[in-house]
């Protein structure tokens, strides 16, 4: 019993918000900037929609004046995004959950962090 726990604390735990509908997600987190503190250092992303074209991946850091291109994106619904540095394969995958009204929980890899609004 104690291991049926642990498995699904393994497969479950991790995951603290709520599996958001994809339209949530292409209305109110695409296309916005987002702020994200891991390890006590904070970047911005935001993924931007370019209709026909590729969808780029930008970031701002602390200090920085303007944006720096990391890459492109494809979104595949409900919500997970794969996200290819420079458009080097294999892409990184990343999940996106509800969390609160201004707040979401990215998860990507075995790294689950909160993604609110960029204060940079």
């Amino acid at each position: 019993m104690k291991k049926l726990l642990l498995l699904s604390f393994l497969l479950f735990g991790c995951r603290t918000g709520d599996m958001p509908e994809a339209r949530t997600i292409t209305d109110h987190f695409v296309g916005y900037w987002w702020e994200l503190n891991v390890l006590g250092y904070n970047e911005c992303f935001k993924l931007q929609e370019e209709g026909d074209r590729e969808n780029p991946v930008f970031l701002k850091s602390t200090g920085e004046v303007g944006q720096e291109l990391f890459g492109t994106w494809i979104f595949e619904p409900p919500n997970t995004f794969h996200i290819y540095e420079d458009g080097e394969d294999p892409p990184y995958e990343v999940y996106v959950y509800e969390d609160n009204d201004d707040c979401w929980v990215v998860e990507w890899g075995s790294l689950v962090v909160p993604a609110c609004p960029c204060g940079l």
